[in-house]
């Protein structure tokens, strides 16, 4: 090879290296310190705004330009935040399989050997998601591949977003409970990696709302005006007794368009419901909204 033409292949080949960002085609999970951070269509701040994140909301990031993480926000949709106001705190999201005897394999190949099978509701750890295959790291810490329609991200496969109705403070509420979802439920458990029901509100009114609401469903249900149903609105606390008891034994944050947002023990995680519809229709018991 010619001399010269051997040193510029190279410099060009140093140049795409350093160039290329440890982001791309990863998974990282990033946790935003702001108290309103703008998700924007394109990577600057002249671009349309298309949602807006709250304070320790956490997203999932899959590439990097400067000064902007891009980030999905749900199974279709994606944006750009600042990385001045996000920090990354987790290589890879949490992933559970969605099916039975699922096959572990090597490679990304259906021809490259199976090294694990996994039972559906089994917890991974996703760190890529390419070509029909997500990259995994099991429990061990080996890491391998699954075809990825077998791997679902709790945090995009019910990201949803809360209603403005009941303005700001609410919404912060509600959005930040929505933030957490997939989360585990724990009993006794208060965040910020585990909650049990009414650990997660106080958890939640905490951090968005700066109120100290006491660590059980039963006296938070004493707390605040009591609000008709009808009149619900964003971050509204609604109970309920499960149990069928008569006694309140549940409580979750009201989102908006009749679902809420709760730490579930029959589901063990954090997870929204329907409440105009099905068990949390027939076990509803009352809502409270506490200060304004």
């Amino acid at each position: 090879m010619n001399k010269k033409i051997g040193v510029l292949f190279s410099i060009i080949v140093a140049v795409g290296l350093t160039g290329s960002s440890s982001f791309a085609q990863s998974y990282n999970l990033g946790k935003v310190h702001a108290n309103v951070l703008n998700v924007r269509s394109e990577s600057n701040s002249n671009s349309s705004v298309v949602s807006k994140l709250n304070n320790d909301s956490e997203v999932l990031i899959v590439d990097k330009v400067e000064g902007w993480y891009k980030i999905k926000t749900s199974q279709t949709s994606e944006g750009w935040i600042s990385s001045e106001y996000t920090s990354v705190v987790q290589a890879g999201v949490d992933g559970v399989v969605n099916a039975e005897d699922v096959n572990v394999r090597q490679g990304a190949s259906l021809e490259s050997p199976v090294v694990a099978n996994l039972g559906k509701g089994e917890k991974v750890r996703v760190i890529d998601k390419n070509d029909g295959w997500a990259k995994v790291s099991m429990k061990s810490g080996e890491e391998a591949y699954i075809y990825d329609k077998f791997v679902d991200i709790p945090m995009l496969k019910e990201n949803v977003q809360a209603v403005s109705r009941g303005g700001s403070r609410g919404s912060a509420a509600a959005n930040l409970g929505l933030s957490l979802l997939g989360k585990d439920y724990h009993w006794g458990a208060e965040g910020p990696n585990a909650f049990d029901c009414s650990g997660f509100t106080r958890y939640v009114y905490k951090k968005a709302l700066g109120k100290s609401i006491p660590h059980s469903s039963k006296a938070q249900s004493t707390n605040g005006e009591t609000i008709a149903k009808s009149d619900l609105q964003s971050g509204d606390l609604v109970f309920f007794t499960t149990d069928r008891s008569g006694s309140v034994n549940h409580v979750g944050i009201y989102i908006g368009s009749g679902k809420f947002v709760h730490a579930s023990s029959a589901k063990d995680k954090v997870m929204v419901s329907p409440l105009d519809s099905g068990f949390y229709q027939e076990t509803y018991k009352w809502a409270k909204r506490i200060g304004s």
